[in-house]
């Protein structure tokens, strides 16, 4: 399968422990969370995207350890 990516286009991969991070009270961050930090910066370099997400989850999860892999990565078309 091809994807045809446009100017300005922007794409963010995520491995599935950024939507199953819970907070202190059980509550997962979830694909609306990432999409509700990474949809207002579309605009924005892929490395703020990235960031902002990151930041967003380690906001949800505050001090609980994390288990599982963290991985994000976001890429624009120029």
């Amino acid at each position: 399968m091809d994807v045809r990516l446009r100017s300005g286009d922007v794409v963010v991969l995520y491995a599935d422990a950024i939507a199953q991070a819970e907070d202190i009270n059980g509550v997962r961050c979830g694909l609306n969370r990432l999409c509700e930090v990474t949809f207002p910066r579309r605009k924005r370099r892929a490395a703020e995207i990235e960031k902002a997400a990151i930041a967003s989850l380690r906001e949800h999860i505050g001090d609980r350890t994390v288990y599982d892999d963290i991985a994000l990565l976001a890429f624009k078309q120029k």
